[in-house]
């Protein structure tokens, strides 16, 4: 009798730690819905890759950096059917800024190469881009 007590305590600790993962998961949805931050360095990364395994070109200018960046955040809103404050407008920082995280090496003024274990990945990725 004791064992079947425990089987159900369990049960019950299952069921209230999914609906707490529910609870959590709408509250972020909600929060991403209600968010002025916007989504920048993941398009910005999106845009730059699929411009990569497009024409396997390491090296961007700025200006190519933003027409990937601005392509990519149309795509985003136009695959998620909705503006979930994805993209805000483009700043020639962005590219410097994407290489603290080691996606870009500085080449010259306003020039980034990609980030050769970048490259590498995008090939075998790039049907899921």
């Amino acid at each position: 009798m004791a064992s079947s007590k425990k089987k159900i305590t369990r049960s019950r600790k299952s069921i209230a730690r999914i609906d707490q993962e529910l609870e959590c998961k709408g509250e972020v949805e909600r929060m991403l819905k209600n968010s002025q931050t916007k989504v920048i360095m993941p398009a910005l990364a999106l845009g730059v890759l699929r411009q990569y395994s497009a024409n396997r070109k390491r090296v961007f200018s700025d200006s190519e950096i933003r027409f990937s960046y601005e392509s990519a955040v149309r795509s985003l809103k136009k695959h998620l059917g909705h503006d979930v404050h994805i993209g805000a407008k483009y700043e020639d920082a962005y590219g410097m800024r994407m290489s603290r995280y080691g996606f870009f090496r500085s080449v010259g003024h306003l020039k980034y190469e990609l980030a050769e274990r970048l490259g590498g990945s995008s090939e075998s990725s790039s049907s899921d881009l």
